[in-house]
């Protein structure tokens, strides 16, 4: 993983787009991406194998209420023990009995109807101990070594199942059973699949098509066109004439020599006109390349954005051995150009600076390249005059002044009022002629090699693009290994909350983890699913006999790190009131009050607005989904219990030990 795909910005730039985008400031960054995903949206016709594999995948995710869905329709198609198990689980999962809703009990308690009437040694039992789980939790039994037991004898994923989702339902002294073996597991498989150099791209913005500066098109118009052809005609004319003078009225020498002076004229024009070309070229691109101190820039938005990643850029390929001070101030005119060409051809409202950070980052890479090369001013050699051509020229002019001072001469002894007027009329013709036929030449060329040179620099512009692409997809992390890093991650932080209190599982009455967004994050999901961060605020509520053990920290997902811990103990009396706020744009707020402090707003559920959503998504749904996977319901169910009830809550919830 390089440390580009890692960083983030730090500068006073804003831009705010929504794919794929970032909103930079001391304060907030927002960056979002969809990722396109074959996920979440089956066909009516899909098969039961097709809908009970997605549903196991959605359980995986954590995208419970999809995974029921998906359930439900593979039930219909065939009611087996399998399907039926998966059910149970994705009830339950991540929730506790009180947690559901009427309907859910009633099919959760359901799934054991007629279960005598399958032979399925694999699947039956595991369906059987799921919902006695649910009974004895209903119930406040526990279960202690004789249910571990049975859990152990359980196949692996179906123990990992149970392991994974259950959580609310088990009792203290079960889980505390399992919970080393879980422990360990997260420790040991927390940088699985080379997490550390594949996360990046789940976050990493949607790259912008590639693109380069337009070439200019040739400006030459028919009126110049016409003009040039009147002003050569009027020259070839009075040049024709000058010869039959010449013929008609000396010998035959005057007559080659002037033939040598048209022929050295047309060779002079031509090579004068390339050389005047390839100098003029050569002299614009080093105009181009010139850093100008003066010109004022907008450091603003978008372009305030594209700034401060071509300095870091330049910076981090800074050529090895090179000071990094003298390489900057040699290409800071290349580097300018650049920046401005970026700002210019990508300046709208749906592209972002992180969309466009891949093509900045090859732009810089080149140039350090090309300087390493000392290539830095190919154009020199590529537009360099040949010399052959310079001798030429300068022949060509010679050798046709030469004889047409002679002709002239010559003729003007012979028929001096003719001679005079002839050749004032070719001269000024032809005058005229060479600059509008230089001016017609030239801008053609120029838009001709503009145009070759558009061609080959989106032509590499799109190589880079590909090679990025394959990169991502090459990197690009599934959601269930998404998900698992994240348990894995929360698993390891309640072992050492619980360490820190000096708690087992079976001193825990209920549990419940609160993920929320914190103000500066990236974001990414894939299409019809919830939002996952860069950053998570980490919110865990322990309930124990003495009151309620609150533990907040902030999850950098990226970066595989926890930050520091703020830790709140308050007697169950001590919360005063518990309430949501839901904005019409779908965002969640839940507001914590104490008796004896300010309420504390805690933000549940992201933004999902119309530019976020695909076609195809229902923006109601996709709340849901975000609601389940931040273990927003159960927490908001446990702590408005406490805020009514008190401790006569916790008594008459079933109990963990």
């Amino acid at each position: 993983m390089t440390s580009e795909e890692n960083e983030e910005p730090t500068g006073e730039h804003v831009a705010e787009v929504r794919e794929g985008s970032a909103s930079v400031n001391n304060s907030v960054l927002i960056d979002s991406v969809v990722h396109t995903s074959t996920h979440y949206h089956l066909d009516g016709g899909a098969s039961y194998e097709d809908l009970l594999r997605e549903a196991i995948t959605m359980l995986d995710t954590r995208a419970r209420t999809k995974a029921i869905e998906y359930l439900h329709d593979a039930r219909a198609k065939r009611d087996t023990t399998e399907a039926r198990f998966y059910l149970a689980i994705a009830l339950l999962s991540n929730r506790s009995f009180r947690d559901l809703k009427e309907h859910e009990e009633q099919e959760l308690l359901g799934l054991t109807r007629f279960l005598n009437w399958y032979d399925d040694q694999r699947w039956k039992p595991a369906l059987s101990l799921v919902c006695e789980l649910a009974r004895r939790h209903r119930n406040g039994e526990t279960g202690g070594e004789h249910l571990v037991g049975q859990i152990n004898e359980l196949g692996p994923i179906q123990k990992r199942l149970i392991d994974d989702h259950l959580r609310h339902v088990l009792d203290g002294e079960s889980r505390e059973r399992l919970w080393a073996a879980r422990h360990q597991d997260a420790r040991n498989r927390r940088i699985e699949n080379d997490r550390r150099s594949r996360v990046w791209a789940y976050f990493c913005a949607k790259p912008a098509n590639a693109r380069a500066r337009t070439p200019r098109p040739d400006a030459t118009t028919l009126d110049d066109l016409v003009r040039a052809r009147v002003w050569l005609a009027v020259f070839t004319v009075s040049a024709t004439y000058i010869g039959w003078l010449t013929v008609s009225t000396t010998n035959l020498l005057m007559a080659a020599i002037f033939l040598l002076a048209v022929g050295s004229t047309f060779v002079g024009v031509r090579c004068g006109v390339d050389w005047h070309y390839r100098s003029r070229r050569v002299a614009g691109k080093d105009r181009q390349y010139t850093f100008d101190p003066f010109k004022r820039r907008s450091d603003s938005g978008f372009a305030g954005d594209v700034t401060f990643y071509f300095d870091r850029y330049f910076r981090r390929y800074a050529p090895e051995g090179v000071d990094e001070h003298v390489y900057l101030k040699e290409v800071a005119g290349f580097k300018a150009f650049l920046r401005d060409e970026i700002v210019e051809i990508y300046r709208e409202q749906k592209v972002g600076c992180s969309n466009v950070r891949w093509l900045i980052r090859d732009l810089a890479k080149e140039v350090q390249s090309r300087y390493e090369d000392r290539k830095l001013h190919a154009y020199h050699e590529r537009y360099r005059t040949p010399t052959a051509i310079k001798r030429w020229c300068v022949l060509g002019v010679l050798s046709a002044a030469a004889g047409w001072i002679t002709t002239v001469v010559q003729l003007s002894s012979l028929s001096p009022l003719r001679t005079t007027i002839a050749v004032l009329i070719a001269a000024t013709a032809g005058a005229v002629s060479m600059l509008r036929w230089d001016h017609i030449v030239l801008e053609r060329r120029r838009a001709f090699d503009d145009r070759v040179e558009y061609d080959e620099e989106i032509a590499q512009r799109e190589r880079w693009l590909e090679e990025w692409k394959q990169k991502i997809d090459d990197a690009l992390p599934s959601e269930t290994e998404m998900q698992s890093w994240l348990e894995y991650d929360l698993t390891l932080l309640l072992d050492q909350i619980l360490k820190t209190y000096r708690l087992s599982w079976k001193d825990v009455i209920r549990d419940a983890t609160l993920l929320s967004p914190p103000d500066k994050r990236h974001r990414a999901r894939i299409r019809n699913g919830p939002w996952r961060y860069t950053r998570y605020e980490v919110h865990i509520f322990l309930l124990t006999k003495d009151g309620v053990r609150e533990v907040t920290t902030e999850l950098d997902f990226k970066g595989i790190r926890f930050g520091a811990q703020s830790r709140h103990n308050f007697r169950f009396d001590a919360v005063s009131s518990i309430y949501v706020e839901r904005a019409t744009n779908g965002s969640h707020q839940l507001q914590l009050s104490l008796m004896n402090g300010d309420p504390r707003p805690i933000r549940v559920a992201d933004t999902v607005v119309d530019d976020d959503l695909r076609e195809g998504e229902d923006p109601d749904r996709i709340a849901e989904m975000n609601l389940d996977a931040s273990g927003f319901v159960h927490t908001l169910r446990l702590l408005e219990g406490i805020a009514a009830e008190g401790k006569e809550w916790i008594r008459r919830e079933p109990v963990h030990r």
